[in-house]
């Protein structure tokens, strides 16, 4: 679980974000039910057009995009919902 919370601590300092608590910690629980094998739309996620390999989660108005590899989750990136179509486009 460790691992799991420096994940997301390392993404949101990466990014410079202040987000609520209650959200960091939902971001934990997800990326921890994916790692134990929950399907990712039990969790309320949902596969990205523009990459299948992207998983996105609803987090109060911001977005957690996770990259699902070999049964692996990596956190990518926690961004405001306004700002998520365009920041996708320019990958």
């Amino acid at each position: 679980m460790k691992a799991i919370h420096k994940q997301i601590n390392n993404l949101l300092n990466k990014q410079n974000k202040s987000i609520q608590q209650c959200h960091i910690e939902r971001a934990v629980l997800i990326q921890q039910q994916l790692e134990l094998g929950c399907p990712y739309s039990k969790l309320g996620g949902q596969q990205l057009t523009v990459n299948k390999n992207l998983l996105r989660f609803k987090l109060g108005s911001y977005r957690l995009i996770i990259r699902a590899v070999n049964n692996k989750y990596i956190p990518e990136m926690l961004i405001q919902r306004k700002h998520l179509e365009q920041k996708l486009k320019r990958r």
